[in-house]
This record gives C-alpha cells, structure tokens and sequence, in this order.
C-alpha cells in the first residue's frame, strides 16, 4: 500500500468539502463551524482544516479535534467506542468528553464542531477518500509494472519469432537450464 501523504490527505479533505458544505448550508448540521484533523497511527497528524461561516465559533473546536484524534491513536478505537467502554479516560487534562473520530487500519480522522455523530461521519467519509485515493495510486503503480513486464514479453516474443530460429533455440535452451 502507497504511503499517506500530507497532499494525499488534502486532497481527500478537498473532495470531501462539497458533502461538508451541502450538509452545514442544508441545515442538517446544528452550526456551520468545523474543524478536521486527519493523518495515521504511524506518522500522527497530517493535515487540518477549518470550516466557518464568518460567526464567531462558540467554542474552540481545534482542540477538541485534536483530542480525539489523539484518543483515537492512543487507543486505536472511535472515540465514541472508548466514551461507551471506557469513559473513565475522558474528561482528564487535554481530553476531551465528546466523540466524533473513526480509524481504518492505520488511517485516522477526528472532527469537532458538530453534533458527534455528524463528526464521525465526515471523519468516515475522509477516510474512505483517503483508502479509495490509496487503492487508486496502489493501482496505477501495479499498472505501471505489468506494462513493463508486457513490453519485456513482447520483445522476447519478437526476438524469438523473428530470430529465424536462433531465438527460439536460444529460450529452449534458457529454459530448459532453468
């Protein structure tokens, strides 16, 4: 699997901001303020970012994404699951109460800002940029390979067929050694 990259991550977060923007201007949101905080177990916190609307945030959302973030890390589950199994890890200095994150294998995602369950589900749908955007390098670079192991084919096909024997007596030879 290609490694996730801070651009890799914005570029999810960009093709996710359509969704964003249609569920906080559809009302299906309870504000218009959001902050994201995305990256891996392994190389921690790759990308932020903040959506707002021009009205002063009520609260400070950017650390309460960080939290969960780093809750989601740290205990390799979806805050909401550790609020549920294990709420006596919340509320201690720089943690936060409140759920909103999801992990998928090494990928994580926290927000905060709106209700939990509209923060999990944008973490879910980043994520599911983020794997879809992997697979798809992961791809290309498989593609990549077979090609060049079809033009090595096809060469050795051309050179056997056009060799006017030789060749073809040469790979026997090649193969039956091996």
């Amino acid at each position: 699997m290609p490694r996730l990259t801070k651009e890799l991550v914005d570029l999810a977060i960009t093709l996710a901001t359509p969704t964003i923007n249609t569920l906080m201007e559809g009302g299906i949101t309870k504000r218009n303020h959001l902050q994201i905080v995305a990256g891996s177990l392994n190389d921690g916190v790759l990308s932020t970012a903040k959506f707002e609307d021009g009205i002063p945030w009520e609260h400070e959302y950017g650390p309460v994404a960080m939290s969960k973030f780093n809750l989601t890390v740290k205990w390799k589950m979806p805050t909401r699951l550790i609020q549920q199994t294990m709420p006596e890890v919340l509320g201690d200095e720089g943690t936060t109460i409140w759920w909103g994150s999801w992990i998928d294998k090494q990928i994580v995602c926290a927000c905060s800002g709106v209700q939990p369950w509209m923060d999990e589900m944008i973490s879910k749908i980043i994520i599911d940029i983020i794997r879809g955007l992997l697979f798809q390098i992961q791809d290309d670079q498989f593609q990549e390979k077979v090609a060049v192991g079809q033009d090595f084919y096809w060469n050795l096909i051309r050179w056997v067929y056009f060799k006017d024997g030789e060749g073809f007596i040469t790979l026997f030879i090649f193969l039956f050694h091996l």
